[in-house]
């Protein structure tokens, strides 16, 4: 045995002197310049300098370095956003025109009808707490810089699935008003998801001038308190001829208008207990805050509110003819959406209106400024969320008489 295993290496040396002599023969000789030994790692064997943790790679690696997708450098780098800074330069938000009247001017003649008289003054600056923006506070609330789209019908909100299962109740088309033709078809919700400005159920948008008791009532014998003016369906007021005025309002043809909605509420009895009662006890019909906000100005018989925060943001809301003797509120106060604020009434400075709620919007519209917006469908959609769903109606042809 030991004799087999003697001969087994000495063919096994022979073997390798064999190979030795062939790999002379092919090896050239070498250059007369210095070599650097060239290792040929065995990819089998790892390196034991340096042991690695990861599972072993038992394939025959590639000399080749891997390809690596070269980034676009047209192609802006996502990690770093370029971000617009802000205009040093762009301006406090104007505040409203003091001088721009926003009430209605009664009749000397008549102390009940809401008619213009250019010999009265239309504001209430006259009084000694004149109806003025709060300067002390601007607005820096930025312009909305879209353009309503008054034309276009997708644009109006047709109040979702969400109505409540109420009795609802009919309107007219925006801008057909009362025996003129000087309104303007504005389908835009320029207050969306406000609260209506009266805690009544029962209201009723119209006319103070051409509705009875109306210095222009076609039928002179009526009353202010008649059922005529307690009917539906609800009339649009807003840009209604004010002649003698000089006012602000968006998209109406003329500055001599009618910058707000006139609102009644109740009933023809509810009017009657009304005028029964002393001014500072007329306090039957609650007048609420339709947006969280804070009071800004109380005048002689107005109340402003500017909107925080939410859709209205910055958006004013004024409140005419109120009982300025029976006021909820103070200025500079905050307030929620229907925290009460007063009541209806019909008080005017040192004179009298209809008892009526005049309700305006005003916005910082890019190119006008602030100016009145139409509140006819802000109204509509709050009512609806109110009371249920409002149905279009035809508004009677000419000048109705009751």
């Amino acid at each position: 045995m030991r004799a087999f295993l003697i001969v087994v290496a000495v063919a096994a040396l022979g073997a390798v002197a064999w190979k030795l002599e062939l790999i002379q023969q092919y090896v050239p000789p070498p250059s007369a310049g210095p070599q650097s030994p060239v290792v040929t790692p065995d990819p089998l064997v790892p390196d034991v300098s340096e042991p690695d943790v990861s599972e072993p790679d038992v394939g025959e690696p590639d000399p080749s370095p891997p390809e690596v997708e070269q980034p676009d450098a047209t192609e802006p780098d996502a990690t770093d956003p370029v971000v617009d800074a802000p205009d040093a330069t762009e301006p406090v938000a104007e505040l409203p025109d003091a001088t721009d009247p926003d009430v209605d001017v009664p009749d000397a003649t008549e102390p009940d009808a809401e008619a213009p008289d250019a010999t009265e003054p239309d504001s209430d600056s006259t009084e000694p707490d004149a109806e003025t923006p709060d300067v002390t506070e601007p607005d820096t609330t930025e312009p909305d810089t879209t353009e309503p789209d008054v034309t276009d019908p997708d644009t109006v909100d047709l109040g979702g699935s969400g109505l409540p299962d109420g009795p609802g109740f009919a309107y007219a088309e925006a801008g057909a008003l009362e025996c003129v033709t000087t309104g303007i078809r504005d389908l835009t919700v320029h207050a969306p998801d406000i609260r209506f400005p009266l805690e009544s159920d029962a209201t009723f948008l119209n006319s103070q001038l051409y509705r009875a008791g109306g210095s222009r009532d076609p039928d002179k014998w009526r009353d202010q308190c008649d059922a005529w003016n307690y009917a539906e369906p609800w009339r649009d007021n807003y840009c209604e001829p004010r002649p003698g005025t000089n006012r602000k309002a968006f998209m109406c043809a003329s500055s001599e208008i009618h910058q707000g909605q006139d609102i009644r509420a109740g009933s023809a009895s509810v009017c009657e207990t009304l005028r029964r009662r002393s001014a500072a006890d007329r306090t039957l019909v609650p007048v609420v805050a339709v947006a969280d906000g804070r009071i800004t100005n109380i005048g002689s018989y107005s109340v402003t509110l500017q909107a925080e925060g939410g859709p209205n943001n910055g958006t004013q809301f004024k409140y005419l003819h109120l009982n300025m003797r029976a006021l909820w509120v103070t200025a500079g106060e905050e307030v929620q959406a229907g925290d009460r604020i007063g009541y209806m009434s019909n008080d005017f400075g040192s004179s009298a209106t209809t008892f009526h709620l005049h309700f305006e919007i005003w916005k910082n519209i890019d190119g006008d400024g602030w100016t009145a917006v139409s509140p006819y469908m802000s109204l509509v959609r709050a009512y609806e969320r109110q009371r249920g769903r409002g149905t279009p109606a035809a508004p009677p042809a000419g000048c109705p008489t009751g």
